[in-house]
């Protein structure tokens, strides 16, 4: 009895007003991460006047115009790795992704689910992009994935190498390990059909040049 008296006249130790204040400001980093990510914009064309402007500004790159199949042609060469250079726009680049799978529909991760790809090439730099869900302690988080960034070389080949990534409004490439672990997560999902992927590994230069993506093939 004593010691809760004593307790009520001194008012809680350090220890407890340290761990109030530690749980205080995890729950609060926790919401602001969650009010990020749900405040992201969503994969549409340049925003009309009088629409709601989101924290992290998203243009989805367009689609080919209607009859426009140059990009079929640019797939076959690619495919065939015939010799040469081949410059895409995002509309043909696009147009190829729209014409593949879409991965939402054969997920194999419980934890994290996206759509098809959508490009865009933009101030000197390729952005790649997804509608992505990510399950955390039984909560859906979705968002549009997107990172911007080029391309470098590797030991195991041409690589894609992001220099900002955004989920919703969130800036993962502020926050390594987590940048990693998303990026690994979302690279295991079959987003690439297996021979585009076998094709790339054929790709010697691949580099953002004004308005195209232009690679070149030996």
């Amino acid at each position: 009895m004593e010691k809760y008296l004593q307790r009520g006249l001194i008012g809680p130790g350090i220890f407890e007003i340290l761990f109030g204040a530690l749980a205080s400001l995890l729950l609060g980093v926790a919401l602001a991460l969650l009010w990020l990510i749900n405040s992201g914009a969503a994969i549409d064309n340049p925003p009309v006047e009088g629409a709601r402007i989101n924290p992290v500004p998203f243009v989805a790159g367009e689609s080919t115009e209607p009859g426009n199949r140059n990009w079929e042609r640019k797939q076959q060469a690619f495919m065939e790795g015939q010799s040469g250079q081949l410059a895409f726009t995002d509309t043909e680049l696009n147009a190829w992704s729209n014409s593949s799978p879409d991965p939402a529909e054969n997920p194999v991760d419980p934890l994290i689910s996206t759509g098809r790809l959508n490009f865009r090439v933009h101030d000197g730099m390729l952005q790649v992009s997804t509608p992505t869900t990510v399950t955390v302690l039984g909560r859906k988080l979705g968002g549009v994935l997107q990172s911007r960034g080029g391309f470098i070389a590797t030991e195991a080949g041409l690589r894609f190498e992001p220099r900002e990534t955004y989920f919703g409004s969130l800036a993962v490439h502020r926050f390594p390990n987590v940048h990693r672990w998303l990026l690994t997560r979302v690279s295991r999902q079959p987003l690439v059909p297996e021979d585009v992927l076998a094709s790339w590994n054929r790709v010697s230069r691949a580099a953002v040049e004004g308005d195209f993506l232009t690679i070149t093939i030996p």
